[in-house]
């Protein structure tokens, strides 16, 4: 396996089938010595060669299980369509909306704009162009 470094993160890349040989050789040559001068005994290794075809058969069995939900999820999702919903309107902006006027003649309004007889006295002020030179 590779381990690489990328923006502080360690990332372990799998190892390729090349490798997986090399180990798996390397495993099976300490476990049978050539020699005859074995480290383990031979009931140790029928232990490891249960262990191992057990292993295996855990995994074709898991691998089983993924393929026959993965058979029922797909056929479930083909018998249901997703309905949507289609969205309600919704109200104004309270932000956006205009205050409503007041008729009255009282600075009971507040806000910003005095008293409505003050502002039939005044003029607009119109605004001044400036000349293009």
């Amino acid at each position: 396996p590779i381990l690489k470094l990328s923006r502080g993160v360690m990332l372990l890349e799998i190892p390729s089938p090349a490798s997986k040989r090399y180990a798996e050789r390397s495993e099976t040559q300490k476990l049978s010595c050539a020699a005859g001068n074995s480290t383990i005994s031979q009931h140790e290794r029928t232990i490891v060669k249960q262990i191992r075809k057990q292993t295996f058969e855990k995994e074709v069995e898991q691998k089983r299980k993924r393929e026959v939900m993965e058979d029922h999820s797909s056929s479930g999702r083909l018998g249901q369509q997703h309905v949507r919903r289609s969205k309600k309107a919704k109200g104004p902006n309270p932000l956006s909306c205009k205050k409503k006027k007041m008729d009255g003649g009282g600075s009971s309004g507040g806000g910003g704009g005095g008293s409505s007889q003050a502002d039939a006295g005044k003029k607009k002020r119109n605004r001044t162009h400036r000349k293009k030179t």
